[in-house]
């Protein structure tokens, strides 16, 4: 092999190494789009309690992303029941979706 040819080679996998990290890269960001594009969807999807959801409803929870960066265990009124059942609610969703 020439040194022509290696030099070929080494910059052939330079430049494949960084289309491969630039792939990554786009691809990572594609994910977090569609999850919250995902999440752009009303509270109802999460098919919790009548009840619940018209209390998440008065508190301005109105879409399934507004829980998300919440912490959910700080929304005030809510019993130590209710903050999970939403929480497996909201996680259930994320990891369908």
């Amino acid at each position: 092999m020439s040194s022509d040819d290696e030099i070929e080679k080494i910059t052939y996998e330079s430049d494949f190494s960084e289309i491969r990290a630039i792939t990554a890269k786009r691809f990572d960001m594609y994910n977090k789009t569609m999850a919250l594009m995902c999440a752009d969807a009303p509270i109802s999807v999460l098919c919790l309690n009548p009840t619940l959801e018209k209390r998440l409803i008065r508190k301005g929870y109105v879409r399934v992303y507004d829980l998300i960066p919440e912490k959910i265990a700080n929304i005030i009124g809510f019993s130590p029941l209710e903050i999970a059942y939403i929480t497996s609610s909201v996680e259930q969703f994320i990891s369908m979706s």
